[in-house]
């Protein structure tokens, strides 16, 4: 079964995780590139999610903007 998508703040609460991961001494070489790997992941899927938040915003805007001019 497909794994559900994670909300942004669910994403960006891991990259915090990452990123102290990252940042700590007990880190080996192994788990940080696992770690780096999963983090650029992320990232990733927060940056379609905001393209996707952005085009409805614009979409809104746009309505509202078309309804404004009807009056």
């Amino acid at each position: 079964m497909a794994e559900k998508k994670k909300s942004i703040e669910e994403n960006l609460q891991r990259l915090d995780e990452i990123i102290e991961k990252l940042s700590g001494e007990d880190a080996t070489l192994t788990d940080s590139i696992k770690n780096y790997t999963e983090g650029v992941g992320i990232i990733k899927e927060c940056q379609e999610s905001l393209e996707q938040v952005e085009k409805q915003i614009i979409e809104l805007t746009k309505e509202t903007s078309d309804e404004e001019q009807d009056k």
